[in-house]
């Protein structure tokens, strides 16, 4: 459809109402505000989406025309539809034609910028995004419409067309985000189980895979059906379906800004309400459950937890960190500040090697208990000896224990040429050396 020559009085009255709804839903979301570059851009591909909507639109439109194509004549300049194929043309057109492709081509842009965006933190969060992607939807097709015929278009739209967009992107929104959340839960359900707190998956949960499923699919499917009746029942013509029309639209209208209304209240962040869900699911694990999820948000060696542990990093560490125990039975390997090597173990720090030629030298640290029974051997910092349980503290640049007898002060220190023995750092008063224990 054309757009005939600028009018600015025409442009607010067409963008006017998609703007004052934004504006609506962005102070709504009362919790943790979104970025505003986030916003902008949704609404920005969400207005650009109705180019391959329209796209789609006119090659949908020919296909059902063909295969009504028997049934459908034109007189002049009017288009007839045999009576007994009337409704059933009309509801193929408007739910598969028209509505179908416009919320599905909201809907993937929705889900392609936000799935895993790092603001996706809250509950109103879902709702806020697909609104916005609605809302530029409606935008700019209302620019389309206005600018084609006029301000009397453009008031009935404001009432109808553009709040009627911002409602379909309310229940994608809705699905969308509890899509979200679930997922959230089972992903730090899998951690639980990789990481051996949790032994079996609770298939009776929310969370289950069937639910996330069911909800992504409802995500597209609500909108889309609520979007083919609007359509619908305009498209029918009659004084009833007109009246339907009014009478439904009010109702959605009132359950929206209700729904809105009760989902910005109880807006809270994605991590409690996950924490509160496991919790329910899993009450044995206590005061381990709030500890392992913020060590999967904020973790500390590499970009997160994967099976049997986090996988390798690029940080800091620049290695992995992976365990089916606490720390055990798993690599530190870094060829950053710790050096090429392992910290792999089957007990606490145990039965693994801390091997480097970084900061802390080629060598081992290897243990059958807590340190102990192994070797600490270095070519760098800590030089050419060895610190092992049961074995020595060499001569050539290796490593003395010392102790204070009279505060109990105890350190690891490189070997001293002259072989004095160091002052305490606490009390003082000479350090005993002594040999580690086994």
């Amino acid at each position: 459809m054309g757009i005939g020559i600028f009018n600015p009085i025409l442009a607010a009255a067409a963008l006017g109402p998609a703007f004052a709804l934004c504006f609506y839903i962005y102070k709504k979301d009362r919790h943790e505000k979104e970025p505003i570059k986030l916003l902008l851009l949704l609404a920005g591909l969400g207005a650009a989406s109705c180019f391959p909507a329209m796209i789609l639109e006119r090659i949908a439109g020919a296909i059902i025309n063909a295969l009504f194509g028997s049934h459908i004549y034109a007189e002049g300049a009017e288009t007839f539809i045999d009576t007994a194929y009337y409704y059933p043309y009309h509801f193929v057109d408007n739910f598969f034609g028209i509505a179908l492709i416009e919320e599905g081509c909201k809907w993937l842009v929705l889900f392609l910028v936000t799935r895993n965006n790092k603001n996706f933190d809250s509950l109103f969060d879902g709702v806020v995004y697909a609104v916005f992607v609605s809302l530029g939807f409606a935008a700019l097709e209302n620019v389309f419409y206005v600018f084609s015929n006029s301000l009397t278009v453009a008031l009935h739209r404001a009432v109808t067309a553009v709040p009627g967009h911002m409602c379909f992107g309310v229940f994608m929104g809705y699905y969308y985000t509890f899509w979200h959340l679930y997922r959230y839960v089972r992903k730090t359900e899998n951690g639980l189980i990789s990481a051996k707190l949790v032994l079996a998956r609770s298939e009776n949960a929310k969370y289950n895979r069937t639910k996330l499923g069911w909800l992504l699919v409802l995500s597209i499917a609500v909108p889309t059906l609520i979007h083919g009746l609007y359509d619908f029942t305009l498209s029918i013509g009659s004084v009833p379906a007109v009246v339907l029309f009014y009478i439904g639209l009010a109702g959605l209208y009132v359950f929206c800004f209700l729904r809105i209304r009760r989902l910005s209240s109880i807006d809270a962040d994605q991590r409690t309400v996950a924490l509160n869900m496991l919790a329910a699911e899993y009450p044995f694990l206590g005061d381990r459950l709030p500890q392992f999820i913020a060590m999967q948000e904020n973790p500390v060696f590499g970009p997160g937890y994967g099976a049997n542990g986090y996988a390798a990093g690029n940080g800091t560490y620049n290695g992995g960190y992976a365990g089916n125990g606490g720390f055990a039975s798993g690599n530190f390997a870094g060829n950053g500040t710790y050096g090429n090597g392992n910290f792999a173990g089957n007990g606490t720090y145990g039965n693994g090697n801390f091997t480097g030629n970084g900061t802390y030298g080629s060598g081992n640290f290897a243990g059958n208990g807590t340190y102990g029974n192994g070797n600490f051997t270095g070519n760098g910092t800590y030089g050419n000896g060895n610190f092992a349980g049961g074995g020595n503290a060499s001569a050539q640049g290796g490593m003395e224990f010392f102790v204070c007898s009279a505060c109990g002060y105890s350190k690891l220190t490189m070997h001293s040429a002259s072989g004095a023995a160091p002052a305490c750092p606490v009390c003082g008063k000479p350090m005993t050396r002594q040999q580690p224990n086994n």
